[in-house]
């Protein structure tokens, strides 16, 4: 966000520090341009229209820069909070049969444990398997939810900024443009790779986490439990074989 943001004000302030450089003529206007370089169907070289046209510009592209950023954190917020479930319930099944406590609780948890039956302790396994099968449909339908809400929209964004890269990088060769044009753009383009970055590091996060299901499932104690719980636990293994995925639209995979 702050790369973003310092990138765009660079982009507002530096057309108007150059116009009052060169002195603030109509030709020096006319040369330097609006923060946005795009036709206007009309004169705004001149006083007042100038500075209203600059300030509208420009607090348009200040707005855009700071909805993007926050709509850019939310969808990485809630997706850095989808793989902490899956890191949460990694651990839940790690700890199936093997639940060891520290301190005070460690002597009563281990005469419990020793008091209570074999059928105890398998109800007990299969119990928090249950749970944590039921955790993995719900963070299953959360991604879908997730993938449903983002997908449009990282779609759209994704391929306007490779098109955006695109056409930047092809413009700079082409005009051999000067060192103030290629900064200009280089803050623009170091901003929209840092959106890129983020969205597939962390969709990545979800991936990984979901792959590491199998391995902590089997990690549990399922050696010292009845063959019911090991069937149990292998339709859970075979469930956990597909991994999930952030998608943009179904076209893609985010990582």
């Amino acid at each position: 966000m702050l790369v973003a943001m310092s990138g765009c004000l660079y982009w507002t302030l530096a057309p108007g520090a150059r116009a009052h450089a060169c002195g603030g003529s109509v030709h020096c206007r006319g040369r330097v341009g609006l923060p946005a370089h795009v036709w206007y169907p009309f004169h705004f070289t001149h006083t007042p229209v100038y500075e209203v046209v600059y300030t509208l510009v420009a607090s348009g592209l200040l707005s855009g820069a700071l909805i993007s950023c926050i709509v850019d954190a939310f969808f990485v917020s809630l997706i850095i909070y989808q793989a902490a479930h899956l890191q949460l319930l990694n651990l839940m099944l790690a700890s199936v049969g093997n639940q060891q406590r520290s301190g005070p609780a460690a002597s009563s948890d281990r005469k419990r444990r020793e008091a209570a039956g074999p059928e105890d302790l398998e109800d007990d396994m299969r119990r928090r398997l249950a749970e944590c099968v039921c955790y993995h449909c719900d963070i299953d339908s959360c991604v879908q939810h997730l993938s449903s809400l983002v997908g449009p929209i990282l779609l759209g964004q994704f391929l306007g900024d490779m098109v955006t890269i695109s056409a930047t990088a092809f413009v700079a060769i082409a005009n051999n443009a000067d060192s103030s044009w290629l900064l200009k753009y280089m803050s623009y383009l170091s901003s929209v790779i840092q959106q890129l970055l983020l969205y597939c590091w962390f969709g990545t996060d979800i991936i990984t986490q979901s792959e590491r299901l199998q391995m902590s499932a089997y990690s549990s104690n399922w050696v010292s439990a009845s063959p019911r719980f090991g069937r149990e636990l292998l339709v859970f293994l075979c469930r956990a074989h597909r991994p999930l995925r952030l998608t943009a639209s179904k076209f893609y995979t985010i990582s």
